[in-house]
C-alpha cells in the first residue's frame, strides 16, 4: 500500500529540469503497460527520485514502490539531487550552471555539519575560507572543471535565485535558455531591486527580445523612471488659510537646481578616482575591498548612462 505521507517539498522540486512532454508522455505510456518498475525515493516523506512516477501512478491510482533516501541532512539530501540531475544529457546550460552553484552551497553545509561532528570540547570550526576550498574543491572534482569556476557558478546561482524571488516567469525563461543572459549580466540584473527586476521582464515581453543585455536594462529602467516624472502630479488638498502666508514666503521652485547640484558634484567624484588611479597599490589591496569598489562603481556606471538616456530622450518641449 502506498504510504499517504509522501509529499513534494518545493525545495527539493526546483532542483529539477522539467523533462519534455514527450519524455513525460512516454514514461506515462511504459508505466501504463508495465506498471512503475521503478521506486519512488523519499527523504522524512518528500520526494527525492521519481516525482513524475508518483504524479503518474496517483493520476491512474497505479501502486508504487517506495524507497528510503539514504542523507545526514537537508543539505546532504539536496547536494545529492544536484548529482543526479547534473548526469542528466538534457540539461541546458544554464541549468548545469545554476546545479552547480547550488551543489557548492550543499556540500559547504555538509562540511560545516560534519566538522561539527567530529569537533572535540573546546575544539573551534575552522576558518570560512577554508570550508568554502573544500566544497568548491569537491563540486569541482565532481564536475571536472576547476574550483573558481564552481564559485562563478555559485554567483550565478545565488543571482538567479533573487530573480526568481522577484520574477518567476524571468527565471524560468533564462533558465530554459528561452531569453539569453551573459554571467555579467545576469549578475547585473540581480543587483536590481525586484520591482526593476519585474519591470526589465515586462519591457522584453514588449520588445520581443530573446537577449538581455546590458544597455537594455539600463535603457529600460531609464524610460521607466523619465515616464514616471512626467505623469500628471496627484491633486494637492487645499490650503488653509492660515498657511497661506508661509507657503507664499517659500522660494521660488528653481528646476535647475538639482542638474546644478549634480554638476557641481561630479568634479570632485572625477578628482577622488583620478586620485586613486595614480597612488593606490592595487596590487597589495585587499580582493575584498577591491570587489566592493567594482561592484559600487558598476552602479554608478549604470546610473550615469541611466541619466544619459534621459538627458537624450527628454523632448524639449516638455
Amino acid at each position: 500500500m502506498n504510504p499517504p505521507t509522501i509529499k513534494i517539498d518545493p525545495e527539493i522540486a526546483a532542483l529539477k529540469q522539467d523533462v519534455s512532454v514527450e519524455k513525460y508522455k512516454s514514461l506515462e505510456r511504459d508505466i501504463l503497460l508495465k506498471g512503475c518498475l521503478k521506486a519512488v525515493e523519499v527523504w522524512k516523506g518528500s520526494i527525492v527520485d521519481g516525482q513524475k512516477r508518483f504524479e503518474i501512478c496517483r493520476k491512474h491510482g497505479i501502486s508504487f514502490t517506495v524507497k528510503h533516501a539514504c542523507g545526514t541532512s537537508r543539505s546532504d539530501i539536496c547536494r545529492q539531487v544536484c548529482k543526479t540531475q547534473l548526469a542528466r544529457t538534457d540539461l541546458t546550460s544554464e541549468w548545469r550552471k545554476y546545479l552547480i552553484g547550488r551543489q557548492y552551497l550543499y556540500e559547504r553545509n555538509v562540511v560545516i555539519e560534519t566538522v561539527k561532528l567530529k569537533l572535540g570540547e573546546g575544539e573551534k570550526i575552522p576558518p570560512s575560507e577554508k570550508i568554502a576550498t573544500i566544497a568548491a574543491e569537491e563540486a569541482a572534482s565532481y564536475n571536472s572543471i576547476s574550483a573558481g569556476t564552481v564559485r562563478k557558478y555559485y554567483l550565478y546561482a545565488s543571482a538567479m535565485d533573487k530573480i526568481q524571488s522577484a520574477s518567476p516567469g524571468l527565471f524560468r525563461k533564462l533558465i530554459y535558455s528561452e531569453i539569453k543572459a551573459s554571467h555579467e549580466n545576469t549578475i547585473e540584473l540581480a543587483h536590481l531591486s525586484a520591482d526593476d527586476i519585474r519591470h526589465v521582464h515586462e519591457s522584453i515581453q514588449e520588445d520581443g527580445k530573446h537577449h538581455i543585455v546590458l544597455s537594455d536594462i539600463k535603457h529600460g529602467l531609464a524610460w521607466r523612471r523619465y515616464k514616471l516624472q512626467i505623469q500628471e502630479p496627484p491633486v494637492q488638498k487645499k490650503t488653509a488659510k492660515s498657511n497661506v502666508a508661509e507657503i507664499k514666503k517659500m522660494p521660488k521652485y528653481d528646476p535647475d537646481a538639482e542638474f546644478s547640484t549634480l554638476a557641481l558634484t561630479i568634479p570632485s567624484w572625477m578628482n577622488l578616482i583620478t586620485k586613486t588611479q595614480n597612488n593606490a597599490d592595487f596590487r597589495r589591496a585587499s580582493k575584498g575591498t577591491k570587489l566592493r569598489l567594482y561592484h559600487q562603481l558598476g552602479a554608478l556606471n549604470g546610473m550615469v548612462d541611466a541619466m544619459m538616456v534621459m538627458l537624450k530622450e527628454v523632448p524639449d518641449d516638455i
